[in-house]
This record gives structure tokens, sequence and C-alpha cells, in this order.
């Protein structure tokens, strides 16, 4: 007996060895680079982003939006930027997209995108401190719908571009600005018409930037530096109107099972039944990049996840938002039936939102739905928009290296690593043109700044601000080199 005690401890010590040694061991990922200095924002940077915001370009989900305001934001962006319209080529496409060609000296070398959108959603206004389209700053902060999502980086892009050219900066490398204007909706007359144009052009594109990540602090355990998160594929997106059919009739008789109990129990299987965890793809290189800088306890289980892998996915399933980048979510978000206090009816329906991780599809997350469910007398009926689960883009390629770079050189101070995006963005449209797409806007948030993301009191700092124009210019710099 003493004999196999001993033998147990001797495992146990070298067990214990090796998590350790695999933690000493575990090489960082993040670029050395030098902190390039910049010059100052071309003056009247804030005061043009509060212009910006002054434009309700709102994206209505009941009713189409305002063409004669993204007109009037097109012309305001003319005459703020009068460098960038004389020099590059712009193409209204689809009415309100705006494309700008930055053509460059070699016309062999692939291109760049850098996207952004116009739209923003609606701002109800007594949640709000201030009027959400006011386009406000103060010593410290810009304020407004859309500062964040997505003028912030539409406006950082051109003002970029406009201090690159009065320097005289000419690209090796072409560069596109997309810019559309239904993202908030789907993006189906925007981002979608823009890429599908693009295909059948045939222009050969190196990378494309969007929006996405952002730099977040006390967003991963064991991490005190800030975080930027750089989208590498983002989740797909179905909606679901589930519908229960059973006999009308007197609710002083009601049967067993009526069409709302039919409904109960199938939301409440599903609810009950959620999908399985995956620690794949982004997520699984989010922590391959952010593992070898966290604090040590942390650092042992991330660096043998071969052991802790299981561990590791039910702590991850306690937080909504890391739930949301190892599994499929649902979530139930319309209810309807009856229309009497004493009549039973006849139907009852509820709409299910499905949030897909890649390596699942809208066919497979649909099929086990009703698997869960088992009931014949629901129907499913799959609602007009969805998306399968994007491409994952290489976080080891070129591109994303010189992405890295850039924010390194920008932003000294954060850890770079790659993501799962659990939101929808413009780029998944663009999927047929490069295998190397990131989604990224360099803004330096928190956990409850991050709410105010489509919520009340919008805002952005000013000092961040400049970093972002800082950030664009940079990465035009490094991704199409100097003539």
């Amino acid at each position: 007996m003493k004999k196999l005690f001993l033998s147990l401890l001797a495992c146990l010590i070298f067990l214990v060895l090796v998590l350790i040694v695999n933690a000493l061991l575990w090489p960082s990922k993040q670029i050395n680079v030098s902190r390039i200095t910049h010059s100052e924002p071309l003056p009247g940077h804030v005061t043009r982003i509060c212009q910006a915001i002054q434009y309700q370009t709102i994206s209505y989900d009941d009713h189409p939006s305002d063409s004669s305001v993204f007109k009037e934001f097109e012309k305001f962006l003319e005459v703020s930027f009068p460098l960038v319209h004389s020099k590059l080529t712009k193409e209204n496409m689809g009415g309100s997209n705006l494309i700008y060609h930055w053509e460059g000296s070699d016309k062999s070398l692939p291109a760049v995108m850098l996207l952004a959108h116009q739209d923003v959603v609606p701002a109800e206004t007594n949640t709000w401190t201030s009027d959400p389209f006011k386009g406000s700053s103060d010593s410290s902060f810009i304020y407004g719908r859309g500062c964040l999502d997505d003028k912030g980086s539409l406006l950082g892009i051109l003002e970029a571009a406009e201090l690159l050219l009065t320097k005289g900066f000419t690209p090796k490398r072409s560069l596109y600005f997309a810019f559309g204007h239904d993202e908030e909706k789907g993006g189906r007359l925007g981002a979608k018409l823009i890429a599908n144009v693009f295909k059948e052009r045939n222009i050969a594109i190196d990378f494309i930037l969007d929006e996405g990540g952002v730099i977040i602090t006390g967003a991963a355990p064991g991490i005190s530096k800030p975080l930027a998160v750089v989208g590498i594929a983002e989740k797909g997106y179905l909606s679901v109107e589930m519908t229960a059919t059973a006999q009308a009739g007197h609710t002083s008789m009601p049967p067993k099972d009526v069409a709302i109990t039919k409904l109960s129990k199938a939301i409440m299987a599903i609810n009950g039944n959620p999908f399985e965890g995956k620690l794949t793809g982004a997520t699984k290189e989010l922590f391959n990049f952010a593992g070898p800088e966290m604090s040590f306890p942390f650092k042992l289980v991330f660096a043998n996840q071969w052991l802790f892998e299981p561990i590791v996915r039910q702590i991850l399933s306690g937080s909504p938002s890391t739930n949301a980048t190892i599994k499929t979510t649902t979530a139930f978000t319309i209810l309807k039936a009856g229309t009497k206090d004493n009549v039973l009816p006849t139907q009852a329906s509820a709409v299910v939102n499905l949030r897909i991780i890649p390596g699942e599809s809208t066919k497979s997350v649909l099929a086990r739905l009703k698997e869960i469910v088992k009931d014949s007398s629901i129907s499913f009926k799959v609602l007009a928009f969805s998306s399968e689960p994007s491409q994952v883009s290489d976080p080891n390629a070129q591109t994303f290296s010189m992405v890295n770079k850039t924010i390194r050189e920008v932003f000294p101070d954060c850890i770079v690593a790659p993501y799962l995006v659990v939101a929808a963005t413009d780029a998944r449209y663009y999927a047929g043109l490069t295998k190397n797409i990131y989604r990224f806007f360099p803004a330096r948030l928190n956990k409850e700044e991050l709410k105010m993301i489509h919520g009340a009191n919008e805002r952005l700092s000013i000092s961040n601000y400049k970093e972002i124009i800082n950030f664009y210019q940079q990465l035009v710099v490094n991704s199409t080199f100097t003539k």
C-alpha cells in the first residue's frame, strides 16, 4: 500500500512539474515594437465628429431611413475633408453607400479595404442625460449617438487620410474606404451590395478591417493591462418563429394542453438544453495570445488546456459575455398569443434568436431545435434575415501580424489577441474577397462603457479619439508602404 501511495505521489509531483514547466516556457506572442510618435490631428477634428453626430442617419427596423439625411451627411464629408475628395475617387453606390479609392503607385499589389458604416441605431431620448444628437463635447469626452458605433471609426479613417494627404503621402498599395448605410439593419443594401460589386469587378484585396473588437480593461482573468481584441471571425445569425397550434374553445372547459402551454414547454426545453460549449477556433486563439501574459495561476491553467479545458469551459459558461464566445446562444425575444381573456387561442408563437459559432450552421442549429422540442404540432419558420458563421482568419498570417504591430505601436500598454465577435458586422459579406478579414475599432472602453454602444449616453474620450486617428494613420502607412 505504501509503495502504491509513493508511486501515486511521484506521478502527481511529475504532473505538477509538467504543468509548471509548460506555463513557464509558454512564449509570448506580443510583438516588441517602439511607440510611434504622431503629430497632432488636424485642427477641428473634435468639432467635425460632433457635427457628424448631428446628422441623424438612423436605421429603423419598421420603416425606411431618411435618404435625404444621408445625402446631407455626404455633403458634410465633402466640405470637411477637401483633400480626400480632391485626391481620392469617390463613388456613390446604390444611393447612400460611399466608396473611396486611394490609388496606389503599384497596381500589381492587392488593395486594402477599411470599412465603417454611416448609420446609427435610434436613441430613446428619455434615457439620455442630454440630446443624443446634439453632438457635444467637453474637455474630456465627445457625446452622442454614433461616436462609438460607428462614426468614430468613419471619421477617424477620413481624418487620418486627410492628415496623410497634407503631408504628401502616396501609398504604394491601393486603398478602398467602404462606408455602408444600413449595417444596423443587416447591411443587405449596403455592405452586401458593395461586396458583390467588388467581386464582379474582380478587385484583389489583401486584407479588410471593419469594426468589432475594442480595447477593454478587466476583460480576461489574470490580465491587468488593457486587452486589444481583434475579431478574426464572427458568429452567424438566425431568428426562428416557433408556433404552437390547438383547437379554439371556451376557457371554462380547457383541454390538458392549450397552444400557450405547448409553446411554454418548447421554450423551457430549449432553455434547459443549451448548446455545447467549445473551446475552438477564434476563442482558443484568444487564450493562445492572451494566456502567456496572464498572472501565474491563470497562466498555469491556460497553458495546460489539454488537462483543464473542461474547467475553463465551465468557468467561461458562468458569464453571459464569455459564454457567448464558446457556444451557440439562444434568446427568446418575441411572444404572441391570445386576444381575449376567456377564449383559448388557436395558436401561440415565440421568436428565438440564435448566434451561431463557427463550425455550426443555420441548418444544423435549426435541426437541433426541432430535435429538442419533439412536438409535431409546433412549426418552425426561419425569419427573413440570417447569416452563416464567418470563416476564421489566420492569426498567424502576415496581415494579422501587421495589424498587431500597428496596435502595439499606437497603444504600447495593450496586449493584443484575436477573438470571436459575438455580434454581426458588415465584414461578413466580404468573405469572398479575401481570407484576411479583421474586426477592430481602437476605442478604450471598460465594461460599463461597453453598455453605451446601442445604449444611453454614448461617449468617446477626446484623448482616445486622437489615438484612433493615429491608429488609422499608422495602419495605412504600415499596410501600404510609402513611395
